[in-house]
């Protein structure tokens, strides 16, 4: 009697090397695609390199830190954002070389990026930069650091009249304050000292956010002596805001004084009056 196999039957044998070579080939894609995005990982990684430096013929105390950050600094009226930061100790130097590893993906086209550097100890800036420094310039790069005056001790509970408050610009040189970018008025805003940090300043310059130190001694809860310690300040370019900003921080770094008249704050320099301010709603 004879055997006839189905058609079903046979083909089903036929199919099953065909599978097992798919699934052989589908695997080794697989891997291969694997390979191809850790590569694609790997490569997402780049390096800046350089160093840090101060001009002072001082050394550090041995806890002394250095720390460099990556910094986004597209916003003009808003602090720039730290994307990597990287604390090297005291081990040697000035100058104090870097090498800090950051993603790629996180560098998008059309922002404004910056570099910056500051020396702590305990807890206290005492060197910082204050220089644009484009990360992805010629490497390797130089950060130079400035130092930070030491502000006095202040003792009492009441450092300052003007601790807490925040105030926006009417007038510079005698005329009315123009407005920054996007129309928005230049402002500063005074933060008291505190057991983990001096007395410090901030605001809105007109394209750039600065920030620094203050101090004030003397006089009565109407007025007294003020001065900055150097200034920092974001790097934005703007279409608007660079002249009143270049007549703003330079009046600032005139101040030697303050008085507080009716609600309101005047800056000045040997008794001229500099700039007034009303308090910021």
């Amino acid at each position: 009697m004879m055997r006839y196999d189905s058609p079903s039957k046979g083909l089903l044998q036929l199919w099953r090397p065909l599978a097992l070579g798919l699934s052989m080939l589908l695997l080794a894609a697989c891997g291969q695609d694997s390979a191809s995005n850790s590569g694609q990982e790997a490569a997402m990684t780049d390096t800046i390199e350089g160093q840090v430096l101060y001009r002072e013929r001082i050394a550090l105390a041995p806890s002394a830190e250095i720390e460099v950050e990556l910094q986004d600094i597209s916003q003009p009226d808003a602090p720039a954002s730290t994307l990597v930061t990287l604390t090297l100790p005291n081990s040697s130097g000035p100058p104090y070389p870097f090498s800090m590893s950051y993603n790629t993906a996180d560098i998008e086209a059309g922002k404004r990026y910056a570099m910056r550097a500051s020396i702590i100890v305990e807890g206290r800036t005492i060197f910082t930069s204050t220089d644009y420094i484009d990360p992805f310039a010629e490497q390797p790069l130089e950060i130079m650091v400035y130092q930070v005056p030491e502000a006095p001790e202040q003792a009492g509970a009441a450092q300052s009249p003007l601790d807490g408050s925040y105030w926006h610009l009417v007038s510079l040189a005698g005329q009315p304050a123009g407005k920054g970018e996007g129309g928005k008025a230049l402002d500063l805003r005074f933060t008291a000292a505190s057991a983990e940090s001096e007395a410090r300043v901030s605001g809105f310059s007109g394209c750039n956010r600065l920030s620094g130190g203050f101090s004030s001694e003397g006089g009565d809860e109407h007025s007294g002596s003020l001065s900055f310690t150097p200034l920092a300040s974001t790097m934005m370019a703007c279409a608007e805001g660079s002249e009143i900003e270049r007549s703003y921080l330079a009046m600032l770094a005139k101040v030697d004084s303050f008085r507080l008249n009716n609600g309101n704050l005047s800056l000045l320099s040997e008794g001229e009056e500099l700039a007034t301010f009303k308090p910021a709603e």
